[in-house]
């Protein structure tokens, strides 16, 4: 028996538990529930690839052969890797792996910090003489590789939107899942429609729920400080944390909707992770947001984005 199935009948029992004829009135798995046509019943779901978890092949491997920090030298690491040593300054880079920063002092030692992106996914892993001491994972990839989710509606059904008024009726996609010959997963569900906009929380357990940071697509925090010029000049200083105010253009990094990644840095930890991407002019960025520990806590970002190509100039005729 489906466990969907199952769960639904055994919730069911308490009150039919004094009628007569218990079996005949079970729905059979095939039925669907009264007030609602279920297209597809019984059937498999349409599916969408989950951009979330996807690795391209070899790509997982390559995330977890990190370098090996051999020492750091005032502003320098000196790093072997697959056979090859060479010396990075901040911004440089050994077989994709981008040195971020130098910590002087991490658990009492100095740390070399690394990130690398495939298509998809991504890692950060912080590198001692002694060994890698943290593996971070992420799920913001390639900029360029951000784009709406992918649908995979049912024709009879339609892709599911948020209504513009709530009508009351049956549930037609929740009968629709529960209804599948499978269990209910992203890929399946996610097929039903585009992503609905909503935020992404930057907590870190020490404040309450007014001292946490609400982020929206593009990055920027739904809370405004105290400075009193946030009044009259949001767009300058009002949002606690604004990527934009670190781009180098005012336009052309600008959201475009459905073109945002929103994750948390490891998928476990209340740290934003967001990509986005401007399909016009093929420029994007990432916002990693944290919020430190501490009640009266600030929070920190770092942004990677994309160089500007410069165009070429013609020459005067």
């Amino acid at each position: 028996m489906k466990r969907r199935l199952f769960l639904k009948r055994m919730t069911a029992l308490p009150a039919l538990a004094g009628a007569q004829g218990l079996a005949s009135a079970l729905p059979s798995a095939a039925e669907p529930e009264a007030g609602g046509s279920v297209p597809g019943v019984g059937h498999g779901p349409g599916r969408t690839v989950n951009e979330y978890a996807l690795y391209l092949p070899g790509e997982r491997k390559a995330l977890e052969d990190v370098p090996k920090l051999l020492a750091i030298e005032s502003d320098r690491a000196r790093v072997q890797h697959n056979g090859r040593a060479t010396s990075l300054q901040v911004g440089e880079a050994i077989n994709g792996w981008e040195l971020v920063c130098i910590l002087r002092s991490l658990r009492a030692q100095p740390t070399a910090v690394f990130e690398k992106h495939t298509a998809h996914q991504g890692a950060i892993s912080y590198l001692t003489p002694e060994g890698e001491i943290a593996h971070i994972p992420k799920r913001v990839g390639q900029l360029s590789n951000i784009r709406p989710r992918p649908v995979n509606p049912p024709v009879k059904l339609g892709e599911f939107r948020r209504p513009a008024r709530y009508v009351p009726g049956p549930d037609v996609y929740g009968q629709y899942v529960l209804s599948l010959n499978e269990d209910p997963c992203y890929e399946n569900v996610a097929a039903l429609g585009r992503e609905l906009v909503g935020w992404t929380l930057v907590a870190n357990g020490d404040t309450g729920p007014q001292g946490c940071l609400w982020l929206e697509a593009d990055g920027a925090s739904r809370e405004f400080g105290t400075d009193p010029q946030s009044l009259w000049a949001p767009d300058m200083t009002g949002r606690l944390f604004d990527p934009h105010r670190f781009l180098p253009s005012d336009y052309l990094y600008n959201y475009t909707p459905g073109y945002s990644k929103r994750t948390l840095v490891g998928g476990y930890v209340p740290a934003a992770d967001i990509g986005v991407w401007n399909p016009q002019y093929k420029v994007g960025y990432e916002a990693m947001v944290v919020l430190p520990s501490g009640a009266d806590a600030k929070p920190v970002g770092r942004i990677r984005a994309q160089r500007l190509r410069r165009r070429k100039e013609k020459p005067m005729s």
